[in-house]
């Protein structure tokens, strides 16, 4: 069983397009691996994961889900009944943030476990977060 996670790259016009990641959807999964990949470059992944329902893994190696139907998404609020756990936005600035408990984070400098680190990044206070009950 992996750690789901949504990924997105944001656009020009400011809006997100995005995919599923089925394993490694973690902080120094995908989180850190992302860091690594140009916008550009990730992009391009994006529309081909689109294509084949997602990605199986980012970390480690870019690995294409096959046979499945296409995932396409476009808001952060959509899951696709996945179970995910952790949603990425690959930012035009070549940043990466994080969206956790419904708030957006710059990278996971401004998170630590369950705790804001850095609230003025996060724009909030220092707030616990709730974490999912793991089955």
């Amino acid at each position: 069983m992996g750690t789901h996670a949504n990924v997105f790259v944001e656009k020009e016009d400011g809006t997100l397009t995005g995919t599923y990641c089925h394993y490694d959807g973690y902080l120094t999964g995908v989180g850190d691996a992302l860091k690594e990949i140009s916008h550009k470059d990730f992009t391009k992944l994006v529309r081909k994961a689109q294509k084949k329902g997602g990605f199986r893994a980012i970390a480690g190696g870019v690995d294409l889900l096959e046979g499945g139907p296409p995932c396409i998404l476009t808001s952060i609020t959509d899951d696709m009944n996945c179970d995910v756990e952790y949603t990425y936005i690959k930012c035009l600035d070549e940043g990466v943030d994080v969206v956790i408990g419904g708030r957006r984070f710059r990278e996971r400098d401004d998170y630590d476990g369950d705790v804001i680190v850095n609230p003025k990044s996060a724009n909030t206070k220092k707030t616990k977060v709730k974490k999912k009950n793991k089955k």
